[in-house]
């Protein structure tokens, strides 16, 4: 029982809940008289197990540098193609893609100063979760979004100089980094 304890105590830093712990302890102590090195040793490979194909869905920070520079590159080269190359389609409402489309071209003729993937805040988090869209229906991301792309252009001309700040969300599908349009939300 004290080499339960002790797993417990040990899973119960690694593990969301207490029950879970207990859980993943009793399965695997078996028998009580099972060496607390071994127990231990158990639990923290299946933790591993459990944790790589979650680790494996997100992307690495050379995926991620390298979605920055394609997206920073069709920007900058004004390469309407490219840049809605990176919106994900399936299962978007028409509406909502056309407007997509049109804010990710609408600043192409400004220089970005600031371009990077950002984590979502709570405040985003909320957002992701969609809201009313253009028809006032219902409308959620067709992809979950796990980061931001953070945008801030400048534009000179005859008249001066004027600055924006967009953001957008991103999403992984089938191991690369988009751009989510929403579709109605079921």
């Amino acid at each position: 029982m004290q080499t339960v304890r002790c797993a417990r105590a040990a899973l119960g830093l690694l593990c969301a809940s207490r029950h879970t712990a207990t859980a993943v302890v009793h399965r695997l102590a078996g028998v009580a008289n099972e060496p607390r090195r071994e127990i231990v040793k158990k639990a923290f490979s299946l933790l591993l197990l459990a944790i790589v194909p979650i680790a494996a869905l997100c992307a690495t920070p050379a995926q991620e540098k390298a979605f920055v520079d394609a997206y920073k590159k069709a920007f900058e080269a004004k390469d309407e193609k490219a840049l809605t190359g990176f919106l994900y389609t399936k299962g978007a409402d028409p509406q909502a893609l056309e407007f997509y489309k049109m804010m990710m071209t609408g600043d192409m003729g400004g220089k970005i100063t600031s371009i990077q993937l950002a984590d979502l805040d709570a405040k985003d988090k909320e957002r992701a979760k969609g809201g009313p869209g253009p028809n006032g229906k219902p409308m959620k991301f067709t992809l979950p979004p796990t980061k931001k792309l953070v945008i801030k252009t400048e534009t000179k001309d005859a008249n001066g100089s004027s600055s924006s700040s967009s953001e957008v969300f991103v999403a992984e599908s089938d191991g690369k980094l988009v751009i989510p349009a929403p579709g109605p939300a079921s």
